[in-house]
């Protein structure tokens, strides 16, 4: 084996450490041209600091207002979870040349690191939230693709023991902490979002940390459900128990008069009662008058399964967290003058709609024009070109002939290819060059101002018809 040589170098001394015994019999020299040096610094850098922390030497010492040292120190600390370190090594890499992108990016991402290695992200949906929500499951978290909710959010020090969390959040809302009981969500295979467990009394010794890693290791943040009663069970019982033959289930009402989804409650039922035997509560809930007919379903990813009524829930495969949602039985008299009037009567419909449903961003391809806004449309994914001129056209207040569209590129979100006028092309293939999943769907726009789309878009030649 080939002993282990001293290489000189005008950046580092010659050093003894764990994995390089240098020999006297050995000496390699460095050329010192701008390549070399760069290559030099990278290597040498590296090579002392990332292997283990007693290895380091002082380089500011050696070359204190070097900033690619400086910032190569930075990125070595940061590798090492060493956050106070880089941050102060790419502060001063930064302080020399303040307008270095490479530092200003490294600094960011070890703020936001250091920020997740030492807080917790935690979003609760409320029932009021629920209440208002007008898509599938209880709230949209992150999907872009349709209306987000607007859902409180927390940071909180992992170290935070959990009853100390319930107690602040219980302040936030002006609740005493007996009243409020957290259910944590998760993402099951058919990708839906639903509340599955109870974070229960024997948690409250426990660290947010022990609580998330407990509950939803999967997941980079802790989201929630917080039930909250008015007044004790019993004693000083203030929640109902959660046993294995028990469900809490999400109910969303239909209403045809207001076209919208209510979130109406939830409720314990047992697994092996049939799904008829919460009729009542539901009629009940709405005031309406004892065995007024019902139609009930099941909401799943993106669509609904009516219920057999005399089926049980265990039966009709519900578990914990699973939404049903309801509306009256109409006479067909009454389907009609809905329809009459252009209206949803029927909730299967609604949720189609609902599924349809997609937010897109629209942005001025130029900017030395006369600035025009930005703006976001909830449209349909099968509305043909010429229903989104119109929708943008009233948004903007001009004649839906003198816009034209421009997709976006996918990673840099710039202008990429101008859409010619089709009028059978709908909006999903409008946005199919730009579709990335759950990331916002953004198309640019520009008016023209003498012609019209149209007369813009080159003619048929005559050859070409006959």
């Amino acid at each position: 084996m080939a002993p282990n040589k001293n290489i000189v170098s005008h950046i580092l001394p010659p050093r003894v450490n764990s994995l390089t015994i240098p020999s006297p019999q050995d000496n390699i020299n460095i050329a010192d041209n701008s390549a070399s040096k760069e290559l030099r610094k990278v290597d040498e850098t590296r090579h002392i600091m990332i292997k283990r922390e007693e290895s380091f030497v002082d380089l500011m010492d050696i070359e204190p207002n070097d900033t690619f040292t400086l910032n190569n120190r930075g990125i070595t600390y940061l590798n090492m979870k060493k956050y106070k370190e880089s941050l102060v090594n790419l502060n001063k890499s930064l302080e020399i040349e303040p307008d270095d992108t490479f530092a200003l990016r490294i600094r960011g991402t070890t703020y936001r690191i250091e920020e997740r290695s030492l807080f917790l992200h935690i979003k609760i949906v409320t029932p009021n939230i629920f209440e208002r929500h007008q898509g599938f499951d209880l709230a949209n978290f992150d999907n872009q693709q349709y209306p987000l909710s607007e859902i409180p959010q927390f940071s909180v020090l992992k170290s935070e023991k959990y009853w100390a969390f319930k107690a602040m959040v219980a302040r936030r809302f002006g609740f005493i902490t007996e009243q409020i009981r957290f259910w944590v969500f998760i993402i099951r295979e058919n990708m839906t979002v639903r509340p599955n467990k109870s974070i229960s009394d024997d948690c409250h010794s426990m660290t947010m940390d022990e609580v998330h890693k407990q509950m939803a290791a999967g997941q980079n943040e802790l989201k929630l459900f917080m039930e909250v009663t008015d007044k004790p069970i019993k004693n000083n019982e203030w929640f109902p128990g959660v046993y294995s033959s028990t469900y809490i289930i999400f109910i969303k009402f239909f209403n045809p008069d207001t076209q919208s989804l209510e979130g109406l409650c939830h409720l314990y039922v047992d697994s092996y009662d049939k799904v008829c035997k919460i009729l009542p509560i539901l009629c009940e809930k709405k005031a309406f008058p004892p065995h007024t007919p019902l139609k009930i379903y099941n909401e799943t990813q993106n669509s609904i399964q009516e219920m057999k009524l005399n089926l049980s829930f265990r039966e009709s495969k519900i578990q914990d967290g699973d939404i049903i949602c309801f509306q009256r039985v109409l006479t067909e008299n009454e389907a009609l003058v809905y329809t009459a009037k252009g209206l949803i009567h029927n909730i299967s419909i609604l949720y189609k709609l609902l599924y349809m449903r997609i937010v897109v961003q629209f942005k001025p391809k130029h900017e030395y024009q006369e600035q025009k806004p930005e703006f976001k449309l909830v449209l349909n994914k099968k509305f043909k070109y010429d229903n989104v001129a119109k929708c943008v056209a009233t948004f903007l207040n001009t004649d839906p002939l003198k816009l034209r569209f421009t997709t976006a590129q996918p990673l840099s979100g710039k202008p990429q290819a101008v859409i010619e006028r089709n009028p059978t092309q709908t909006l999903i293939d409008m946005l199919q060059k730009t579709y990335m999943p759950n990331s916002p769907n953004l198309l640019y726009y520009e008016m023209l101002d003498d012609i019209s789309i149209v007369k813009s878009e080159p003619e048929t030649s005559s050859s070409e018809e006959d």
